[in-house]
């Protein structure tokens, strides 16, 4: 198994072991995705969305309140599971890797992730699949975290040892990404 492979089972395990208490302590990402709701139009009716690192389905819910049809996808099973429970039939959900979609080229009208791809490796591989899937004229949307966020946390750690607790977040391609058009 490679070094990547064992990242990704990792940090599944994690989220997994976190789903049943992650809405408790979820504050910021739930204000990170309000934040992007603002960038969409309150009637989604008919439009076919994908949810790219959905956890428990908070961006989801949003997304079905506004008369999306959604795909909860995520690397934790534990997590779709939460998803499941808060929005039970109203939402499709697939178990995958926001770095190989399971799903064909130009299938959403709208792709969404918030908080989720700064766990991969290599960002640009799971915006190309985001866009990949992303229909014509449709819309990709996400945040993510970079070098220097969650600094405070980080400081406070270092008070009680060097261990690192926080990930770094290091994007070496962010300002090509950035630079590029990722919506068509």
């Amino acid at each position: 198994m490679t070094v990547l492979a064992q990242n990704k089972i990792e940090i599944a395990e994690a989220f997994g072991r976190a789903a049943m208490n992650y809405d408790r302590h979820a504050e910021f990402q739930r204000d990170v995705v309000e934040r992007l709701l603002d960038y969409l139009p309150d009637d989604l009716s008919g439009i076919k969305a994908l949810d790219v690192g959905s956890g428990t389905g908070y961006f989801a819910e949003k997304l079905l309140q506004r008369g999306a049809e959604v795909t909860c996808l995520d690397i934790s099973s534990a997590m779709l599971s939460q998803a499941e429970q808060r929005l039970g039939a109203s939402a499709q959900y697939c178990l995958a890797d926001a770095e190989s979609i399971p799903f064909d080229d130009n299938d959403f009208d709208l792709v969404v992730s918030s908080l989720a791809v700064q766990w991969c490796d290599d960002l640009t591989k799971p915006l190309i699949e985001m866009q990949r899937v992303c229909a014509f004229g449709g819309r990709v949307l996400f945040s993510t975290l970079a070098e220097g966020s969650l600094f405070e946390l980080k400081q406070a750690w270092r008070c009680i040892d060097d261990y690192q607790h926080v990930n770094t977040f290091f994007i070496r391609k962010a300002d090509k990404i950035c630079a590029s058009s990722i919506e068509y």
